[in-house]
């Protein structure tokens, strides 16, 4: 996944291509959160995407996500994917 966080238009642009697999995702995370990019707006395009987590991953995502809960704003999200498991 690559991502770029502009502050200046107040928008994050994440592209994926290829495996993805947790560490891509909690990175991501990460930098959003480090960067200041929650309140943004995002679009997320997994088209080119194929999703390598284990149910273990996504109880540990969902867990995370969960823990962002009182960072508001939080800022709405795009998602844009061709695969189910995206």
């Amino acid at each position: 996944m690559h991502f770029t966080i502009d502050h200046t238009s107040r928008f994050v642009d994440v592209m994926g291509s290829g495996d993805m697999t947790i560490d891509d995702v909690t990175d991501y995370f990460d930098a959003l959160v480090t960067d200041g990019g929650m309140p943004y707006r995002k679009l997320i395009d997994l088209r080119g995407v194929s999703p390598k987590l284990t149910d273990d991953d996504i109880m540990m995502l969902g867990a995370r996500v969960s823990a962002y809960a009182h960072m508001e704003p939080r800022g709405p999200i795009a998602v844009v994917s061709t695969a189910d498991a995206s």
